[in-house]
């Protein structure tokens, strides 16, 4: 009975003696926004003793008895350290919040402008490729993320593309494919150097589709037009130009138009040239000389005659390098701009020779 006695005194004493002996530290690590950190790293100063935090921040520490006046370290890259003396807490329970080190917030700061000096600078070579007017808001760069930029300090840096660029142009229903060279944009003065354009047809998901594409091109043909002609009033013009020959194209001549001279307003003879008139009047003299269809132009205020030969409504435009229809070099393409003169608008008012209005034949002359 004595024995039996004595040795549960003598368990009991060595649990308490155990339980004294060692202390179970818990908690969680926090950020300053109260999001747990895990694999941080928690360890008594000057021991061998730690844990480290698992994927909920939460963490569990035992404490030898000859270690509890000690103070208990926790550490993660990115954070600034804190120890936190163990005398202090009578609990077992110590939820630890980390701040953010300072190098760290520097290091976010840079990469966030960096990140929004690339944005601005991919912007900057969308604009260049689609221009800003009602047919750009309805085209899309679609790998934009492909261009690479090399920084040349101040305003200025060059870029080409890794790949092949695509645009759809969900305007006037195509597609376009091209190489980018190395380029560069400097302020307001941008070079860009695009080869081996190719094109290929969008499939319209409806007849509105379809229909809104077809009254887009009319559009662009004939505000380039337009703005072709206007190109010759303002004497804008250049050696360099292409030729070419657009037929069945219903131009809105008046009946009276195969007169022998016609002189005046010239939006009377063009309608739908200049609504505003701005072109001017008494400005022009037109000619048609009977059997060829011979179509002079003469501009009064600065002596400049032009030509435009055919017959059963066809005739050859020559197109100015600061005019508005253009024969493009890549590959044979004719292009019109819906723009004014000398504005780049680029890609997305590109009218490619295969996607001209309806009943409108173009035939390159070269």
């Amino acid at each position: 009975m004595k024995i039996c006695i004595f040795f549960h005194f003598l368990l009991s004493f060595s649990l308490c003696k155990f339980s004294f002996a060692q202390k179970n530290i818990v908690g969680i690590v926090f950020d300053s926004n109260s999001r747990p950190i895990p694999n941080v790293s928690i360890h008594i100063v000057n021991s061998t003793v730690g844990t480290q935090s698992s994927i909920s921040g939460f963490y569990k520490i035992d404490i030898p008895r000859n270690l509890r006046e000690r103070e208990i370290l926790f550490s993660c890259v990115g954070y600034e350290r804190k120890k936190i003396a163990l005398d202090s807490y009578k609990g077992d329970s110590i939820n630890v919040f980390l701040k953010i080190s300072n190098d760290t917030i520097s290091e976010v700061n840079k990469k966030e402008r960096r990140s929004f000096l690339v944005k601005s600078r991919l912007k900057k070579i969308e604009n260049v490729l689609t221009g800003d007017n009602f047919y750009s808001k309805k085209c899309k760069v679609v790998n934009l993320n492909d261009f690479i930029l090399l920084d040349s300090g101040g305003h200025k840096f060059y870029y080409y593309a890794s790949k092949p660029i695509v645009i759809l142009n969900k305007a006037l229903g195509y597609k376009i494919e091209f190489e980018v060279g190395k380029s560069f944009i400097d302020g307001n003065r941008t070079t860009y150097n695009n080869t081996n354009i190719k094109f290929s047809p969008l499939i319209p998901q409806n007849s509105k589709e379809e229909k809104f594409w077809e009254n887009n091109r009319k559009r662009v043909f004939y505000s380039s037009t337009r703005g072709f002609f206007y190109s010759i009033a303002r004497n804008i013009n250049s050696d360099y130009y292409s030729t070419y020959i657009i037929s069945n194209f219903d131009w809105s001549f008046p009946k009276n138009f195969k007169s022998e001279v016609i002189s005046g307003n010239f939006t009377e003879i063009f309608p739908w040239l200049n609504k505003n008139g701005s072109v001017g009047k008494d400005v022009f003299e037109m000619k048609v000389n009977s059997g060829k269809e011979l179509l002079v132009f003469y501009n009064k205020s600065f002596g400049m005659e032009q030509y435009f030969e055919g017959s059963n409504n066809v005739f050859e435009i020559l197109e100015f390098r600061n005019g508005i229809l253009k024969f493009d070099n890549f590959g044979n393409v004719l292009s019109a701009y819906s723009t004014k003169p000398g504005k780049n608008e680029m890609f997305s008012s590109m009218l490619p020779k295969d996607y001209l209005p309806k009943n409108v034949d173009v035939e390159i002359k070269k």
